[in-house]
C-alpha cells in the first residue's frame, strides 16, 4: 500500500503541475492539502450500545431497535485474494439497528455509514448508499428527539422512520 500511495501521490503531482501550467488563472493557487490511502475502505468506527453482527445479518434477524432495511449482499473487500461476496434469497433484508448508531460512552454522539459499530462482514452489507440514508435519516430523527441518546425513545425514532422500515413498493405488473 506504500508502494500505491506514492505511485498516487506522483500522479496528482503530475496532474497539477499540468493544470497549472494550463490554466494558471484557475489553478495557479491550488495546493493539495491530503491525500487518501488508496484500498482503505474502512478508516474509523464508533463503539456503540450495539454491535451488528455478521449472524444477524445473515439471519435477517429483526431487531426491536431497527431504523431501517436494505437488501445488499455481504461485500467485503478485507481479503488479499479479492472481494468476498456473500448472497441472499429475493426476500432477504438486513434490519439496521439504531443502537449500533448510539456511541456507548458519549450519550450524544451518533454516527451514520461506514462509522456505525458493525462486524466487518456485517458492515459489509450496510455501508452502500440506500442504507446509509437510511442511517441519516434515523441519526436526524433521534438528534431531533433529544440530547440524551441513550434515553430515547426507540419508538419515536422509528414513527419518525416509518418509512425505513415498513414501505413496500409493489412490485413489476405482472
Amino acid at each position: 500500500m506504500s508502494r500505491v500511495a506514492l505511485e498516487a501521490r506522483s500522479e496528482i503531482d503530475r496532474v497539477m503541475a499540468f493544470l497549472r501550467g494550463e490554466f494558471p488563472q484557475a489553478f495557479g493557487g491550488a495546493r493539495i492539502q491530503s491525500v487518501g490511502q488508496p484500498g482503505v475502505r474502512q478508516t474509523r468506527g464508533i463503539a456503540a450500545l450495539r454491535t451488528l453482527s455478521t449472524a444477524q445479518v445473515r439471519s435477517g434477524e429483526r431487531l426491536p431497535d431497527a431504523i431501517g432495511r436494505c437488501a445488499w449482499p455481504i461485500e467485503f473487500h478485507g481479503r488479499e485474494e479479492g472481494v468476498h461476496w456473500e448472497t441472499f434469497g429475493d426476500e432477504h433484508i438486513t434490519w439496521i439497528p439504531l443502537g449500533a448508531m448510539v456511541a456507548r460512552d458519549l450519550r450524544n454522539l451518533v454516527a451514520a455509514g461506514r462509522c456505525v459499530d458493525a462486524e466487518p462482514f456485517a458492515l459489509g452489507a450496510i455501508r452502500v448508499l440506500a442504507p446509509c440514508m437510511a442511517m441519516g435519516a434515523a441519526a436526524a430523527a433521534a438528534a431531533f428527539l433529544g440530547d440524551d441518546l441513550h434515553a430515547l425513545d426507540v419508538a419515536k425514532v422509528q414513527a419518525l422512520v416509518a418509512d425505513n422500515l415498513e414501505r413496500r413498493d409493489p412490485g413489476p405488473a405482472a
